[in-house]
């Protein structure tokens, strides 16, 4: 839950700019906000399912999926939905692993891993 709240608040930081910006572009604020809100799911989505698709290992393109990652980072909405998306599989897997012993000797042997305490 920490890390959410982390997340969302920096996210909150990270937009202030840009909503500060837009609000010269456009002549009323619900344009602005109409607008940026928009911008922020598209951003958000687009990046996030271009990279996600990418990073699946039989089409073979994780390098590409990696670079594009990089470069995406410049972008706070693809942040935000990539730490969601990292915070999501985390539980996921440590749910998984945890669940049993047999469990957690697979999650070892395939050298599957997992941040405890997030």
């Amino acid at each position: 839950m920490d890390a959410i709240f982390v997340l969302m608040f920096m996210f909150t930081i990270s937009q202030l700019p840009f909503g500060y910006c837009c609000s010269f572009i456009f002549d009323t604020a619900a344009s602005a906000l109409t607008y940026c809100s928009v911008i922020n799911i598209a951003l958000g989505l687009i990046t996030m399912i271009a990279v996600s698709i990418l990073e699946v290992p039989s089409l073979e393109l994780v390098d590409v999926a990696e670079k594009m990652d990089y470069a995406f980072c410049i972008f706070p909405q693809y942040d935000f939905a990539r730490g969601l998306f990292v915070l999501y599989i985390n539980a996921n897997i440590k749910s998984l692993c945890t669940e049993s012993e047999e469990n957690e000797i697979i999650c070892e042997l395939q050298n599957i891993t997992y941040a405890e305490y997030v």
